[in-house]
């Protein structure tokens, strides 16, 4: 547990891959400390904020499309499973951003919602910063190719939706907006 507390607290002595490789959850992790002081028990509850943020967009969310009792018990479960220490924010921050890149992911190929898609493209944007391995989750991008095709060419000419390069470039944009914003932080 002290081993992310301490990057925290002694973040301007970070060098290398150590300074940048987690850099956003770090960063996180150095406010939080600031905040509480570096209390480890008010820092286990500010972190565990995460879990619950990320749990409670799921569920509001998905509320309309899966059963909220389903819903509720999966939620139960996937926090009954989160056995790291919630003060490894490297993690919780990752699982924030994927599942709300998801999330918009779903809803804006489902709903033809452009704005989504960037929303999503600037969650995995972020996430490449919380922790350098998450740059893989671009392959969500192949989400919105299968979702294009998937629909019906005649639900998608009646309803005017999305094309398959626009939906694209938004996703791409968004990414690219949100390492952008990364790397400000960063420098």
């Amino acid at each position: 547990t002290t081993y992310s507390l301490a990057n925290y607290k002694y973040i301007n002595s970070l060098e290398g891959s150590w300074k940048y490789a987690t850099f956003l959850a770090n960063l996180t992790g150095f406010l939080l400390m600031k905040v509480f002081g570096g209390n480890m028990i008010m820092m286990n509850v500010a972190t565990s904020m995460f879990i619950l943020i990320t749990s409670g967009i799921v569920l509001f969310a998905l509320r309309k499309v899966i059963p909220v009792p389903i819903l509720i018990a999966g939620e139960l479960i996937a926090v009954g499973l989160c056995w790291c220490p919630s003060v490894i924010l490297y993690n919780y921050i990752s699982y924030l951003l994927l599942t709300a890149a998801c999330l918009f992911l779903f809803f804006g190929m489902l709903n033809d919602r452009k704005r989504l898609m960037f929303l999503a493209g600037i969650c995995l944007g972020l996430n490449f910063f919380v922790r350098i391995s998450n740059a893989a989750q671009v392959i969500l991008i192949l989400w919105v190719v299968f979702a294009h095709f998937a629909k019906k060419n005649s639900v998608r000419k009646e309803t005017g939706g999305t094309g398959l390069f626009s939906a694209i470039g938004m996703c791409v944009t968004g990414y690219l907006a949100g390492a952008l914003c990364g790397f400000a932080v960063l420098f």
